[in-house]
């Protein structure tokens, strides 16, 4: 499976076909079986690789009580060069790298469309803002490549526009996006091309622009499929 750098490729199938399991393998918080994971021109270095990955979830709330800036806070924290002694200690270094943090934080979410959000607890979010926080804790670390797994799971039609328009702008900025989604609108919308799961194994792919062909809408549905 390749994806051309700054494009956005969708991952389609049934339930069961492997799609979080691929999205898990391709973040690094699962370690493949066999093959490897290249980003660019780098080595196969899995552990690598997934430094420059990001990944959403299809859960939202993972921590209700927590303010929304803290939960983005802590996934631009990985990116920091000084440890927690040096935090700790308030060196200069680690000051400038903090107000870093800060700025990152404000920015990502205000580009994401919720700063107002920054102080509320992630539970008193609506479900369209859960996902976009999602989407800013994803995107806080600088990735090259986002893995977004059904983020418009759940959403209305107003939340799902949204959320698919800031898909959309993340790779028009050279981020290469790889969504997992059910929604065959969506795909068409945010997606360059797709490519059909079954069984763990690709099975297809195509341009977005293909994919009402009826392989693919029995795929989705997880009815009987002849390749």
């Amino acid at each position: 499976l390749a994806v051309e750098s700054g494009t956005c490729l969708a991952i389609v199938g049934p339930n069961g076909s492997g799609k979080t399991m691929l999205a898990r393998v391709l973040a690094g918080t699962c370690r493949p079986s066999g093959g490897y994971v290249v980003i660019g021109r780098r080595p196969p270095d899995h552990d690598r690789a997934a430094a420059h990955v990001s990944r959403t979830l299809q859960r939202t709330i993972a921590a209700p009580t927590l303010p929304t800036a803290t939960l983005v806070r802590a996934a631009a924290e990985p990116t920091r060069a000084t440890g927690w002694l040096q935090a700790l200690t308030a060196t200069p270094l680690a000051r400038s790298e903090q107000r870093d943090v800060e700025r990152r934080v404000s920015s990502t979410l205000a580009w994401c469309g919720i700063p107002s959000v920054a102080d509320r607890p992630i539970g008193t979010l609506d479900a369209t803002e859960q996902r976009l926080t999602q989407l800013a804790s994803a995107l806080v670390s600088g990735p090259s490549v986002m893995i977004l797994d059904e983020p418009t799971s759940g959403l209305d039609v107003d939340g799902t526009h949204r959320v698919t328009e800031r898909i959309n702008a993340l790779h028009s900025t050279g981020i290469t996006v790889i969504v997992i989604e059910h929604d065959l609108a969506v795909v068409r919308s945010v997606a360059d091309q797709y490519a059909v799961l079954l069984d763990g194994q690709i099975r297809a792919r195509g341009d977005s622009d293909t994919i009402d062909n009826d392989a693919v809408v029995r795929a989705f549905s997880g009815g009987p499929v002849s390749w």
